[in-house]
């Protein structure tokens, strides 16, 4: 006897998924019906459950259900395994058809932190694997390496295994409950994804965007130069020096994105010893006197500037006594150009752009409330007193 979902409600689910798949954002609200009509089709589907986890971890993101959260990589990847799989894994057994005497065979695995194995045995022969873990798979949870070792036993001797009785033997509690709950109870495990979004919260949407681009901009290279671009070598970190000089005038640009290769490896959990390597520091060394490049520096702003300015003014003009309160504000409280002055209309933000509600009148002076700034990145609030 099995259950399975309706042929109708699996291409209507197939249209939403399809249709999230195009976007970057969704609000909390329709990720929570999303999640709804998945659990739904799960009690029918194999192993789909596992494949909601983390679009659940990517629910308690955010709190209000009005609130976007941002679809990355990982979790277009769960829905990707709904449309490739839903239909073919539709409909499980709620009624075993045989009794379990005993298995038709055994497979035992095993695994560390260096190498992988797995035994197979039946009735007629003994069979085995082993391998190594390359240094690209290296610095995982233990666990990792151990659901490995079962996927490639099952890849191994998968046709040996059809309609047969199957007892896996594991002796990694987290990766046994993993494959009978199809849920992660390994709270080390949760701690490493939360330690990986606590990571990238280190950086400002700006700072990560510039990130993604010398990303880019490096992973471009090695595939120019038929390079592996992770774990990184020193020959391929010198060239990438001299491909990047040849682009820009300032050595400190150079570096830069060469930075944002290391901050990518420790990201990625790969070791960066490479960037320490004295043939790079002097390759960089080259670099800084070959492309010897005097910055444009801006002028300082002056009060003798603000006389000139005031000279030009008619404070009998209400535009030009608000142009010249602008003036004073952003001289004296240091703000920049984003912070009281927008593009459009449809742009302005009160909560990155001066308002009236932020100006306070008291006698000795002026309290000026900035909502946002730039070199604040740690949500502390300064008030400027100006008089």
């Amino acid at each position: 006897m099995t259950i399975s979902i309706p042929n109708d409600k699996l291409c209507e689910i197939k249209g939403v998924i399809e249709k999230l798949l195009t976007k970057k954002t969704i609000t909390r609200k329709k990720l929570e019906s999303i999640i709804g009509k998945l659990s739904y089709i799960a009690d029918c589907i194999r192993s789909a459950r596992l494949f909601i986890a983390r679009l659940l971890a990517l629910l308690r993101t955010v709190s209000h259900k009005g609130h976007h959260i941002n679809l990355n990589g990982e979790s277009k990847k769960d829905l990707k395994w709904f449309l490739k799989f839903m239909t073919r894994f539709n409909g499980k057994t709620t009624i075993p058809e045989h009794i379990w005497t005993k298995p038709d065979q055994l497979i035992q695995t095993d695994a560390s932190l260096s190498g992988i194995g797995g035994i197979f045995y039946n009735s007629c022969i003994t069979e085995y694997f082993h391998c190594d873990i390359h240094t690209s798979w290296s610095g995982h949870h233990i666990s990792v390496y151990e659901l490995l070792a079962v996927l490639i036993s099952f890849k191994v001797w998968g046709k040996k295994l059809q309609n047969k009785r199957i007892v896996l033997q594991c002796d990694n509690s987290s990766s046994v409950s993993l494959l009978n709950t199809e849920t992660v109870s390994d709270e080390w495990l949760s701690l490493r994804r939360k330690a990986r979004s606590v990571l990238k919260a280190a950086f400002r949407p700006g700072t990560f965007k510039n990130l993604r681009t010398q990303l880019n901009t490096y992973l471009l290279f090695c595939e120019k130069f038929c390079r592996s671009a992770f774990p990184v070598d020193q020959e391929t970190l010198c060239g990438y020096v001299c491909f990047l000089s040849d682009n820009f005038k300032n050595s400190g640009s150079v570096r830069n994105y060469l930075s944002g290769v290391k901050t990518w490896a420790i990201l990625l959990n790969f070791d960066t010893e490479e960037f320490n390597s004295p043939s790079l520091r002097l390759t960089l060394s080259g670099i800084d006197k070959l492309n010897a490049n005097v910055p444009n520096i801006k002028l300082p702003f002056e009060p003798y500037h603000l006389n000139c300015m005031f000279e030009v003014l008619d404070m009998t003009s209400v535009q030009d006594a608000v142009m010249w309160a602008v003036i004073m504000i952003s001289f004296y409280a240091m703000l920049r150009k984003s912070q009281f002055a927008n593009n459009s209309r449809t742009t302005f933000n009160p909560k990155e752009q001066l308002t009236r509600g932020d100006i306070q009148i008291t006698e000795e002076g002026l309290i000026i409330d900035i909502q946002w700034s730039k070199t604040s990145q740690k949500h502390k609030k300064y008030s400027p007193y100006s008089s």
